[in-house]
């Protein structure tokens, strides 16, 4: 029994390491400051809550909190150009970053378009 908790901690901690270094690809493709890639880390880790999924569901999750992260730090950075930067389709990015924020209540500030000029 002691060996199966430590497969599944090692499971869960290789998680975090792959979600980590997922958040930190985006990020550094995005160009985005240290404290809006913790933000990011932390919102995907609440976001998960303990359930741990593989492939395009994750990377959808991660792009979203990288977005959702970036938009509460008001960086000038768009659902399009996270997008491009994760590899995922725009619209079904919109869509999870929507969920996300619905499920967890978060607060993000209006876009301003002075910030992109």
């Amino acid at each position: 029994a002691h060996i199966a908790k430590q497969f599944f901690r090692d499971e869960e901690a290789t998680h975090m390491e792959n979600i980590t270094k997922s958040v930190n690809f985006a990020c550094g493709q995005l160009r985005l400051g240290k404290d809006a890639a913790a933000d990011a880390k932390a919102l995907v880790v609440k976001a998960c809550d303990g359930r741990w999924g593989e492939g395009e569901w994750t990377t959808m999750l991660t792009g979203a909190c990288v977005y959702a992260a970036s938009r509460q730090n008001s960086l000038p950075i768009t659902v399009r150009d996270v997008a491009e930067a994760c590899q995922l389709d725009v619209f079904a990015l919109g869509r999870v970053y929507n969920r996300l924020k619905f499920l967890h209540e978060l607060k993000v500030p209006p876009l301003d378009p002075a910030t992109f000029v």
